[in-house]
C-alpha cells in the first residue's frame, strides 16, 4: 500500500467528520432567516354590525315574559277529633268459693310461718340448755352461761334457781368423790367423841383417834360410823351422790356436822343437775312438739 492509498483514506477520514459537525452545528453556523420563520395570522371571523346589514333590518323582538303560577291557598287544618270516653272498668263478680280458697291458703301459709318460727325457736334453746349442761358439769362456776340462755328460753322457776347456783358452782362428781375420803375420816372421828358420862380410858382413846385416823372401809354393815362412811364412800366412788347423802343423813350429829361441807358440796351439785334436766326436758319436749 502506497502513499496514494493512505490520502485517499485520511480524505475520507475528514470528509465524514465535515459532514458529522455540519449536520450538528450547521444551524447555529449557518442561522435561517426570520422572515421565512413567522407565523401567519389567523383570520378570525367578525359579526355583522348593524351598517353592515342595511336599512332594512329591523330589531330582534324581545321575549315574551313567562307567567309564575300563584300557589293555592292553604286549606284550613282539620279539627282535632273528640277525645272518647274511657271505657268503663268491668267488674268482677265476688266468686265465694275462690275467696274461700284464698283465705284457707292464707291460713295456712301462717300457720307453716309460726310452725317454722317455733321450730327454729325450740331448737336455740335446746342448744342453749345443752351448752349450760355442758358448763355446769364442771367445778367452776356458770353464771354467763345461765345468761346466755335466759335470752332464749322462757323464764322458769328453774332458770331462777339456776341463776343463784351457778354463782358459786359446785364440785363435779369426781372431784367429789376423790374429796370424800378426808371428809370420811374427819367425820369418824368426831362420831368416836365420848359423851359428857364417858371414862377416863375413852377419853384417852379419842385423843389418840384426833392424832391417828383409823377407819374401817371394808365394814358395809352395821349402824356404826365406819360403815356407814364406808357405804357412802363406795356410792360417792360409783357416782351415786343420793345414796350417799342417804347414807351421811343417818350419822350421828357430831358426825355429819364434821361431814357438812362435804355434804353442802354434793347437795349443791344434785340441785344444778336437777334443775337443768328440767330446763332440758323442756326444751326437748317444746322441740318435739314443733315437729322438729
Amino acid at each position: 500500500m502506497g502513499p496514494a492509498y493512505w490520502a485517499g483514506l485520511t480524505f475520507g477520514a475528514v470528509c465524514i467528520f465535515l459532514g458529522l459537525v455540519l449536520g450538528l452545528w450547521g444551524a447555529r453556523i449557518v442561522p435561517s432567516d426570520p422572515a421565512s420563520r413567522a407565523p401567519v395570522p389567523a383570520v378570525l371571523p367578525q359579526e355583522p354590525t348593524a351598517r353592515d346589514a342595511g336599512p332594512s333590518s329591523a330589531p330582534a323582538p324581545s321575549p315574551a315574559p313567562i307567567p309564575i303560577p300563584t300557589p293555592p291557598p292553604p286549606a284550613p287544618a282539620p279539627s282535632p277529633p273528640a277525645a272518647a270516653e274511657p271505657a268503663a272498668e268491668p267488674q268482677v263478680a265476688d266468686d265465694p268459693v275462690a275467696a274461700a280458697q284464698t283465705a284457707a291458703l292464707e291460713a295456712r301459709l301462717a300457720e307453716a310461718e309460726a310452725a317454722q318460727k317455733g321450730t327454729a325457736q325450740a331448737a336455740s334453746a335446746a342448744l342453749a340448755v345443752s351448752a349450760l349442761a355442758q358448763a355446769a358439769a364442771g367445778s367452776r362456776p356458770f353464771a354467763q352461761q345461765v345468761d346466755e340462755a335466759a335470752r332464749v328460753l322462757p323464764a322458769s322457776d328453774d332458770l331462777a334457781a339456776l341463776r343463784d347456783l351457778a354463782a358459786v358452782g359446785a364440785p363435779s362428781r369426781p372431784v367429789l368423790a376423790a374429796a370424800f375420803p378426808a371428809a370420811a375420816a374427819r367425820a369418824a372421828v368426831a362420831a368416836r367423841q365420848p359423851g359428857a358420862k364417858a371414862g377416863l380410858m375413852d377419853r384417852a382413846a379419842y385423843f389418840v383417834s384426833g392424832m391417828i385416823t383409823v377407819r374401817r372401809t371394808d365394814r358395809l354393815t352395821g349402824p356404826g360410823a365406819d360403815a356407814i362412811l364406808a357405804r357412802a364412800g363406795r356410792a360417792a366412788d360409783a357416782g351415786d351422790l343420793d345414796v350417799a347423802l342417804r347414807e351421811i343423813a343417818t350419822l350421828s350429829p357430831a358426825a355429819r356436822a364434821a361431814i357438812g361441807p362435804w355434804r353442802a358440796d354434793a347437795e349443791r351439785r344434785l340441785a344444778i343437775e336437777r334443775r337443768i334436766a328440767t330446763l332440758r326436758a323442756g326444751a326437748a319436749a317444746s322441740l318435739k312438739g314443733t315437729g322438729g
